[in-house]
This record gives C-alpha cells, sequence and structure tokens, in this order.
C-alpha cells in the first residue's frame, strides 16, 4: 500500500514538472540519457561535452521562458519562445568553431551563470516588493535542498540494493553501472523534482 502510494506521488510530481516545464524536462531527460551514454561508451572528447553544454543551456533557458512568461498566462508566447530557443541552440551548435579556447568556456559559463541568476528576479523585474522577492528565492532554494536531499536518499538507496545484489549473485557491478546510477538519481530525479516544488511567482501563493 505504501509502495503504491509511494509510486503514486512520483508520478504526480513528474507529471506537475512536466505541465509547467514541458521543454525543460525534454532537456533533462536528453542530458541525463547522453551523460550515461558518455559514460557506458567512454566518451570524451571537446565536441560531446559542448553538446552536453548545449542541452543544459537548454535546461536553463527554457526554464527561465517559463517564469518569465506564466504571469502573463500566455502559452502561445511559452511555446513560441522556446521553439525559437530550439533554433538558436542547434544553430549555436553548428557553429562552434573547430578550435576554439579557454576563454570561449568561460563565456559560455558566465552566459550560463546569468541565466541561472536571471531565473532568481526574472518575475520580480516589474515588482518592487523586497519581501515577495526574498520570500520567492528562500523558498526556492528550500525547494533545491530537499529535492536534493531526496536525490541522495534515492541514490544511497540504490546503491545499497544494487550492492546486496552485486554481493549475493556476484553480478561484479561496475563503476560505470554505479555512475550511470548516481546521474539518474542527480540529474534526471532530482533535478525534475526540484522542478515540480519550484514555486510561482503568483503573488496569492507566495506568503509575506
Amino acid at each position: 500500500m505504501e509502495l503504491s502510494k509511494l509510486t503514486s506521488n512520483l508520478q504526480n510530481f513528474f507529471f506537475n514538472a512536466l505541465k509547467r516545464f514541458p521543454f525543460t524536462v525534454l532537456y533533462i531527460v536528453l542530458f541525463s540519457f547522453f551523460s550515461i551514454f558518455s559514460i557506458i561508451k567512454e566518451i570524451n572528447t571537446a565536441n560531446f561535452y559542448l553538446f552536453l553544454n548545449t542541452l543544459l543551456m537548454g535546461i536553463i533557458f527554457s526554464m527561465l521562458i517559463v517564469i518569465a512568461t506564466e504571469r502573463k498566462k500566455n502559452n502561445t508566447l511559452n511555446y513560441i519562445l522556446n521553439f525559437l530557443l530550439i533554433a538558436i541552440l542547434i544553430i549555436y551548435y553548428w557553429t562552434i568553431p573547430e578550435n576554439f579556447t579557454e576563454k570561449y568556456i568561460y563565456r559560455l559559463i558566465i552566459i550560463e551563470t546569468n541565466g541561472l541568476l536571471t531565473i532568481l528576479f526574472a518575475g520580480f523585474l516589474k515588482n518592487g516588493n523586497n519581501d515577495e522577492y526574498w520570500n520567492y528565492n528562500f523558498r526556492a532554494f528550500e525547494k533545491f535542498l530537499i529535492a536534493y536531499v531526496f536525490a541522495f536518499v534515492l541514490q544511497t538507496g540504490l546503491f545499497i540494493a544494487f550492492g546486496l545484489i552485486d554481493l549475493l549473485f556476484h553480478t561484479s557491478l561496475s563503476f560505470k553501472f554505479y555512475s550511470s546510477v548516481a546521474i539518474f538519481s542527480y540529474l534526471f530525479f532530482g533535478t525534475t523534482f526540484y522542478l515540480s516544488m519550484f514555486p510561482t511567482y503568483d503573488q496569492e501563493k507566495i506568503e509575506n
């Protein structure tokens, strides 16, 4: 009974994230899949890492688009901007210079950092209420901690379970397998769980 309830709750969390952040969840799935793929196939080329970085930018900026537009209650604008983002990311990836320097990497890190910081205040650009702003950010940080504590618990539980299976049946599970479990726990489960709890900018839902 408890297992059924837990499964139902996890499904609800996933569909809540998918409903509010459909494109972000898509990028998370792709990012997690190709990260695990790179470990299994031992891919460590610069181009592949830039491909993963492109997906990471998709996660950040698709989330930013939702947060910046959801107060307008305009799903059409949300979808238009997200499809535009997809086109921009495709063009960006195919125009990456072959002989890029460290400055290029630093520039990408700055862009992604700016995107993450913008998520925290994008909805308050026209709202000067400092209490609501800081309360919102506190809740966002609180949900972040909760999500990744759960991800850590999931990873630990899976490690123990597969470790016992390994000992009992001598399956000799590889380091790649456990690395893939960690990626699933943190990148897919943790991030999706966080999105499902991410606070809204609806003033009626923000406690003063």
